[in-house]
């Protein structure tokens, strides 16, 4: 597992793009996607009115207040990375601080080695970090009352920096039960019968090389298929790729 700041997927691979076969790609809802543009004021709200009624509480201790500001974002990513783990996943890359723009685009974000995820294991390791670092703290706000105010803090500030993945969350709840997550995009087979063939093709940093990738999944089993077959959306693809990128495959 590695770790940037200031980069991302882009700064690696310039381009990804990926067709399929037998597959039908689904779309996330619009209506609720667009809800992203307000959704960090929305969850800072209740954060805003806690520290505004607790401030003297707050202000007794800074130097709680400026750990939990620091670390719980770093925390809450690698929240994400142990379902990961959890589920038998490995993780490529932590992203901090991928994006020039703010509120609307991910302070950070994990990205596991590509691979296939129900609906079920997407929507856990978008809430994981909602339980462990807001659920959890609530309930034990209820029970140690000298850690109380903390407690209800950090879970109040993790609510806000979850508001991306609570927009997801409600995405995905909406999806087919049997639609098949790769992260980057989202599935539905055509005849069940038969497997679902991927390509990937992506141009390396140095922009010298079209990388063909091609992956084949039967039988909830994922596997490469080596050397690549071609279909005529992946020949399109890559002349698209030489005419961007001025060069040959």
């Amino acid at each position: 597992m590695k770790i940037s700041f200031f980069k991302n997927e882009s700064h690696f691979h310039p381009r990804i793009s990926y067709t399929f076969e037998n597959a039908e790609l689904i779309r996330m809802d619009d209506k609720i996607q667009n809800l992203k543009k307000y959704s960090t004021w929305l969850f800072m709200l209740p954060l805003l009115i806690f520290i505004f009624v607790f401030y003297k509480n707050l202000g007794s201790n800074s130097t709680v207040l400026i750990a939990i500001v620091i670390l719980c974002l770093p925390i809450h990513e690698l929240c994400h990375a142990l379902f990961c783990w959890i589920a038998g996943r490995k993780v490529e890359r932590i992203f901090f601080f991928p994006y020039k723009g703010v509120f609307s685009v991910p302070a950070a974000y994990v990205k596991p080695v590509f691979g296939v995820w129900n609906k079920n294991q997407v929507l856990l390791c978008s809430m994981f970090p909602l339980i462990l670092l807001s659920f959890v703290p609530a309930l034990l706000a209820v029970f140690i009352s000298s850690l109380k105010i903390w407690m209800i803090f950090l879970s109040l500030y993790n609510l806000s920096v979850s508001s991306l993945d609570i927009i997801d969350i409600l995405c995905f709840l909406k999806l087919q039960k049997n639609c098949l997550h790769f992260r980057d995009f989202i599935l539905t087979v055509k005849e069940a019968d038969k497997p679902i063939i991927i390509h990937r093709l992506s141009v390396t940093p140095k922009l010298d090389k079209i990388d063909h990738i091609c992956f084949q999944y039967a039988n909830n089993q994922l596997t490469e298929i080596n050397p690549p077959s071609e279909s005529s959306e992946t020949i399109k693809l890559k002349q698209e790729f030489i005419k961007q990128f001025n060069f040959d495959s």
